[in-house]
C-alpha cells in the first residue's frame, strides 16, 4: 500500500518458470497488497513460499491480451488504485520502482506510463535511453517520453483502466499494449502517440533479459510473423490505419496535450519543454523525420545537418577502409572540408552504401546528402538501408538533379533493368573499374527513384512507407528528397480492391479521421506513386494537417503526372502564388 492506496501487480506468463519465480522473489515486500500471476503456457506450480497469492493457469494459450485481461479484472475486483502489469523477462532492482511510477503520475497527471528500456528500440546504437522529448516539470521533475511503445511494465491508474476499458482481445500475441495505450490517450489521460511517457532513468529501477527473439518465447514462434500481420490487419480495421501511420503530433500540441493533462489531474502548476541543442540549424524537414539516434552516410561539414545522436559513416577514417582506394579519398575528403569550413566531422563508422559495420536494427533513422549515386548496385542499398533501420525508421535521402554536375546533364537517366541487374549480380565497389572511382555511377529523376521504390516494395525487396518527397531539396536547392519508413507490415495493409479502398477512404474522410485517410494514401502511394487523383487528394490531407510544405509537393507529382489538369493547376495556383511548371520537362 502506498500512501494508503492499494497496490495492484499482474503478472503473466509463457513457458518460463524460472524467469517468473526470479520477478516474484525481486518485488518488494510490504508494498504490493495484491498479486496475480496468469500462466499463458504449460502448467507447473509456482513457489510463492507463505504469501497468499492468486495463480491463475489458463487451460489453453489464449495469448498475452486475455491474459492481462484477466490480472486487470481480478485487481480491479479486489480494488486496487495502482496496477501494474509485468511481464516475466522483467524484474525489479529497486524496490521504489512502484512508488516512483506513483509519484510521476500523481505529479504529471498521466495515468498510464510504460517502462521503455526493454528492448532496443528506445536505445541509442550504444545502448542510452533515447528519449523523443524530455518535459521539466515544477518540481524538477524531467520526465522523457519515447517515440515506442514497449509493454513488458505498465502503470495504470485504476482511473483510466475504468474509462478506457482492458486489453482488445482480438489482438492475441501483438500490438495489444500499443492499440490499448492509444485507447488511453483517446481517452485525455496519456499524451499524444509517439509520445510514450516514462519515469526518469527507469533501467535503474528495472532489469530485464537481453533481449533477442531467440530468448523471447512468444517473439520466437514460428508463426510470429502471422500474428504480427494479422494484429496489424486488425488494428487497420478497427481504427482505419496501421500503428506506423498514425499522424505524429506537432511539439505544440504535444505540450498542450500535457498541460491540459496536468490542469486536470495533477499536482504540478506547469510543465515546459526541454531547450533544443541544435537549435534552427540544418533543414526542417529533416529535424521533423530524423528523431532518435542515427546515421548520416558521407557528412560533411560544410552541408551539416546538425541532428543529435548522429553518426557519420565513410568508407574510410584514415585507417580503416571499405577498399583500400578509400584511404587516399579520405584524404580528399578530409582536407575538402577543412578548406570550406576549417574543420572536418569526425567519423564514427565505417562503411558505405552497400556495407555499413553495424548490427542489425540499431538505428532510428538514416541520412545521406548526395550519396547514393555513388553507389554502383542500388538496390542492394536500399536493402542494407533497411538492414540496419529498425522498424518505423526513417531514410532521409537527397540526390543530385542530373543538372547539378555538368559531367551528368547530357547523361540518360539510369534505368530499373539496369538496377536490377547490378543486384542479382551482387555488384559493388570492389568491381568497379578505376577510372571515374566512387563517382557518379548512377542518375536520378525523383520520379525515376520513386519507381524504385515502388519496384522494391512491389517485389517484397523492401517495406517503404512513403512519407513525403521534395521536387527541389529544402537543403540547398540542386537535388531531390525523398523520405520514406521502413515498415515491415506495409504489405499486409495495402488495399488490393479499389472499390473498398474508396469506401473505407470516404469515410475516414467524412468522420474527419484526416491523418488516418491520409496514411492509406501514403500505403497506396508506396507501391504505385503515379497515381494522380490519389496524390491530389494526399496534398489537400496534408494541407487540411497544417503540413503546408509537404501538400505542395504531393500537388506538384500530381501535376506532373497530369500536368494539363486545370483543377489541379488552378489549386496550385491558389496555394503557391505561382503557375505550374513542368520541372521534368
Amino acid at each position: 500500500m502506498i500512501e494508503g492506496k492499494a497496490v495492484g501487480c499482474g503478472i503473466t506468463t509463457f513457458n518460463r518458470p524460472e524467469q517468473l519465480q526470479r520477478l516474484y522473489r525481486s518485488l518488494p515486500p510490504g508494498v504490493i497488497d495484491h498479486v496475480v500471476v496468469v500462466n499463458d503456457g504449460l502448467p507447473f506450480e509456482p513457489d510463492f513460499g507463505d504469501d497468499a497469492h492468486t495463480f491463475i493457469q489458463n487451460e489453453r494459450n489464449l495469448g498475452v491480451a486475455k491474459s492481462k485481461n484477466k490480472a486487470i479484472e481480478h485487481l480491479l475486483e479486489a480494488g486496487a488504485e495502482h496496477i501494474f502489469l509485468i511481464e516475466d523477462d522483467i524484474f525489479v532492482q529497486d524496490p521504489s520502482v512502484f512508488e516512483r511510477y506513483i509519484d510521476v503520475s500523481r505529479t504529471t497527471g498521466i495515468q498510464h506510463l510504460n517502462f521503455s528500456q526493454h528492448g532496443l528500440m528506445n536505445k541509442t546504437a550504444d545502448g542510452r535511453p533515447n528519449p523523443r522529448a524530455t518535459i521539466t516539470y515544477e518540481e524538477g521533475l524531467q520526465v522523457p517520453f519515447y517515440p515506442h511503445c514497449v509493454g513488458a511494465f505498465s502503470y495504470y491508474s485504476r482511473r483510466c483502466l475504468l474509462d478506457a476499458g482492458g486489453m482488445d482481445e482480438g489482438f492475441y500475441n501483438a500490438i495489444e499494449h500499443v492499440e490499448h495505450t492509444l485507447r488511453i490517450i483517446q481517452s485525455g489521460q496519456h499524451p499524444a502517440f509517439w509520445y510514450f511517457a516514462d519515469i526518469p532513468a527507469s533501467a535503474s529501477y528495472l532489469g530485464d533479459e537481453t533481449w533477442s527473439v531467440e530468448q523471447s518465447t512468444i517473439s520466437s514462434r514460428i508463426d510470429r510473423d502471422l500474428i504480427v500481420r494479422n494484429a496489424t490487419a486488425y488494428f487497420q480495421e478497427k481504427h482505419g490505419v496501421v500503428p506506423v501511420a498514425l499522424p505524429l503530433a506537432s511539439s505544440e500540441d504535444f505540450v498542450a496535450g500535457l498541460q491540459d493533462i496536468l490542469a486536470r489531474y495533477g499536482q504540478s502548476r506547469q510543465c515546459r519543454a526541454a531547450p533544443e541543442t541544435s537549435g534552427n540549424r540544418g533543414m526542417a524537414l529533416a529535424h521533423k523525420y530524423c528523431v532518435g539516434s542515427g546515421i548520416e552516410l558521407g557528412a560533411a561539414a560544410h552541408n551539416a545537418f546538425y541532428l543529435p545522436q548522429c553518426l557519420n559513416v565513410a568508407p574510410s577514417d584514415g585507417i580503416n577502409y571499405v577498399h583500400e582506394r578509400d584511404l587516399a579519398d579520405y584524404l580528399k575528403y578530409k582536407q575538402a572540408q577543412v578548406d570550406r569550413t576549417g574543420e572536418m566531422i569526425k567519423v564514427d563508422l565505417v562503411g558505405d552504401f552497400q556495407s555499413i559495420h553495424c548490427r542489425n536494427q540499431a538505428f532510428d533513422y538514416l541520412v545521406s546528402s548526395h550519396v547514393i549515386e555513388h553507389a554502383p548496385n542500388v538496390l542492394a542499398a536500399y536493402v542494407e538501408s533497411q538492414r540496419v533501420l529498425k522498424d518505423f525508421g526513417v531514410f532521409f535521402c537527397i540526390f543530385p538533379k542530373r543538372v547539378a554536375a555538368k559531367s551528368d546533364a547530357t547523361r540518360a537517366l539510369s534505368t530499373l533493368p539496369a538496377m536490377i541487374e547490378a543486384f542479382q549480380l551482387g555488384v559493388d565497389v570492389h568491381s568497379m573499374p578505376e577510372n571515374d572511382w566512387r563517382e557518379h555511377y548512377q542518375v536520378f529523376s525523383l520520379q525515376s527513384m520513386l519507381q524504385v521504390i515502388n519496384y522494391l516494395n512491389n517485389s517484397g525487396l523492401g517495406c517503404w512507407y512513403i512519407e513525403c518527397v521534395e521536387e527541389t531539396d529544402s537543403k540547398v536547392g540542386n537535388g531531390h528528397t525523398i523520405v520514406v519508413r521502413k515498415f515491415e507490415g506495409l504489405a499486409g495493409t495495402r488495399w488490393l480492391d479499389e472499390t473498398a479502398f474508396a469506401g473505407e477512404f470516404s469515410r475516414l474522410w467524412q468522420a474527419g479521421r484526416l491523418g488516418e485517410a491520409l496514411a492509406m494514401l501514403k500505403v497506396s502511394l508506396s507501391f504505385d506513386f503515379f497515381d494522380a487523383v490519389k496524390l491530389h487528394l494526399a496534398a489537400h490531407l496534408s494541407r487540411e494537417l497544417g503540413d503546408s510544405h509537404e501538400a505542395v509537393e504531393f500537388l506538384r507529382q500530381a501535376l506532373i503526372v497530369e500536368p494539363e489538369n486545370e483543377e489541379f493547376r488552378k489549386v496550385f495556383y491558389e496555394w503557391t502564388g505561382s503557375y505550374f511548371t513542368n520541372p521534368v520537362l
